[in-house]
């Protein structure tokens, strides 16, 4: 068995209507995919989505990545019929995420501890 996380909000996957998650509202349809490693983003990204009734083929709140990581979840959403564009929301950037090819909206933090 696979795991998200540590510290991951979860998944919403509309089309195939898999709900894993702590998000407090199930997701429409779409065919954006959305993966974040941040949960306090996750939270304002869907806040925001939901006030303006946009969908999602994924929603995917990654948090520390200890099994499952951005690299395979890139490599199964390219090769997704539901997800025509990925928007990520990264705090570390990963090799898979820079040589992506299909439409791809990426911001990485600049963080400082």
């Amino acid at each position: 068995m696979r795991l998200l996380g540590p510290n991951s909000l979860g998944l919403l996957a509309p089309w195939p209507r898999a709900e894993c998650q702590l998000f407090s509202r199930p997701i429409k349809q779409g065919k954006l995919a959305f993966i974040s490693q941040s949960a306090a983003v996750s939270n304002t990204i869907l806040d925001w989505a939901q006030q303006r009734e946009m969908g999602f083929s994924y929603f995917i709140a990654l948090g520390d990545s200890l099994d499952i990581d951005v690299d395979e979840l890139l490599d199964y959403l390219a090769r997704d019929s539901k997800t025509s564009a990925i928007l990520l929301y990264l705090e570390q950037l990963s090799d898979a995420a820079v040589l992506f090819p299909p439409p791809v909206a990426l911001h990485v933090t600049n963080r400082f501890w």
